[in-house]
């Protein structure tokens, strides 16, 4: 039936063991969610450009403008979240209620009329934005949160998140390893790239469904209900205080960023300098594979002791690593599948604990502020991985359009060769640079250590009924 359910739980009485069931489901609930963001992060770019004929720097234009409605919409899903009282808690509803809006965005996002360039910009901002700013907004922020009110128990916690990112690349796998096979199948045209989307949405709306069904909402602070009366301003300031909120965003950024740059760069890579259409399915399929792998192997390793921010550089240096083959191989069909695999099990320990340490600074906040902010907290999420996403999109479009790339509405163009040295360069050089920031910030947090004592004061605080 899932968790248990224990009332007026406490730090150190949070011990109850989470169900498989209520691991798998939560996990399925994720990879609903990453039907929209690989899609977005990996192929929506390419189906702009080569599919509806739309300019570089059009589509960047539009990605970049979203990107500020995207940090603001963050921030106020979470504010109304953490209002929110209903029979099924505060988080879970909004999975439910998101739903089928959810499921449609995804389809609009790939439905734009004929017209105008001008007509089509207009679609595609108001598409885009709906499915990203809102509904993306809502369903990932509500499934990301929904696990620091499933425990108080840091292990259960984590767990919850390595099976979380552990299954996620099967949407990852579903949207961007088999559309493009799919697409070609059902004609390689607009229409087939509807029929393909609609399936994905299909699929999205039955895991969000199982997964509001079998996760629920069980922990229950009786000292947190006079937080309901705290001002707007008092809040903000008590999460802006938390130096690990701004942790989790610097960290979230650029790890958005690198899946962004690896989505993208390796369509265009793989199409326009391995002059191979059907290449970027298996190359893609590959790295999801080795990436779940990895993540679920994160539940052993742990298990020896090695610290989690130990494990995030080690993988972020395994990517570097990688990337550094293409550098003596960029032509290679061996290096290329050996870069992947490396990509794939460097990715895994970034994805596997996030989640986890987010909800740990949902801790630390309290500790610090007494105030308890699972949605804000979690909104640092949200808002690092779109508007890493974001900010990597229309950096790439703009320099591949500065570079002379020629768009067209049947994917048949012949590009220049400056474009294709400059793909070339962004899909070797990119991934480098952005884990080796990424590297850098996993360096800082020093959270780990302190919590022990953090959860036995917030004990101490919750027994005498405080926050």
């Amino acid at each position: 039936m899932g968790t248990m359910v224990t009332r007026n739980l406490e730090p150190e009485q949070a011990k109850e063991k989470i169900t498989f069931k209520t691991y798998i489901s939560y996990a399925l609930g994720d990879t609903g969610d990453n039907i929209m963001f690989s899609t977005v992060s990996s192929l929506l770019v390419l189906f702009y450009t080569d599919y509806i004929g739309l300019s570089p720097a059009s589509v960047a234009l539009v990605m970049l403008i979203s990107r500020v409605l995207d940090g603001v919409s963050d921030f106020i899903a979470g504010l109304v979240m953490q209002k929110t009282k209903s029979k099924w808690g505060t988080v879970r509803p909004w999975i439910l209620w998101i739903s089928v809006p959810f499921s449609v965005a995804c389809v609009a996002c790939f439905t734009v009329p004929q017209g105008s360039e001008t007509m089509k910009i207009c679609y595609i901002f108001i598409a885009y934005n709906f499915a990203n700013t809102v509904c993306y907004t809502i369903s990932n922020l509500a499934q990301a949160t929904l696990c620091s009110f499933m425990s108080r128990d840091t292990k259960e916690r984590e767990k919850l998140g390595v099976w979380r990112l552990g299954l996620a690349p099967v949407g990852h796998i579903i949207s961007s390893g088999l559309s493009l096979p799919l697409v070609k199948l059902l004609g390689n045209d607009q229409k087939a790239w509807v029929k393909v989307m609609t399936i994905w949405a299909v699929y999205a709306l039955a895991v969000h469904l199982i997964c509001f069904v079998n996760c629920k909402e069980t922990v229950h602070i009786a000292a947190r209900k006079q937080g309901s009366s705290i001002p707007l301003q008092k809040q903000l300031k008590a999460l802006f205080s938390n130096q690990y909120w701004w942790w989790a965003i610097c960290f979230w950024v650029f790890w958005a960023t690198t899946f962004g740059v690896n989505g993208t760069t390796m369509s265009y890579y793989t199409k326009y300098v391995l002059n191979s259409d059907t290449m970027y399915s298996s190359l893609f399929i590959i790295e999801k594979i080795f990436w779940g792998i990895s993540i679920l192997m994160m539940l052993v390793i742990r298990k020896t002791g090695i610290k989690r921010v130990t494990l995030l550089v080690m993988g972020s240096g395994l990517v570097i690593l990688g990337h550094l083959l293409l550098l003596a191989a960029p032509y290679s069909i061996p290096v290329n599948y050996a870069v992947v695999v490396i990509r794939g099990l460097g990715q895994g320990p970034s994805s596997a604990f996030f989640n986890g340490m987010v909800a740990d600074v949902i801790e630390f906040g309290q500790w610090k502020t007494h105030q308890r902010q699972e949605t804000l907290v979690f909104s640092a999420s949200s808002v690092g991985q779109k508007v890493g996403g974001g900010i990597i999109l229309s950096l790439i479009t703009a320099i591949i359009g500065a570079f002379g790339f020629v768009s067209s509405t049947t994917g048949g163009a012949v590009q220049p060769d400056r474009a294709i040295q400059a793909i070339k360069t962004l899909y070797i050089w990119a991934p480098i640079v952005m884990y080796g920031l990424l590297g850098i910030i996993s360096s800082f947090n020093r959270l780990d250590a302190k919590l022990p004592e953090i959860m036995k004061e917030l004990s101490r605080r919750e027994a005498r009924g405080e926050l």
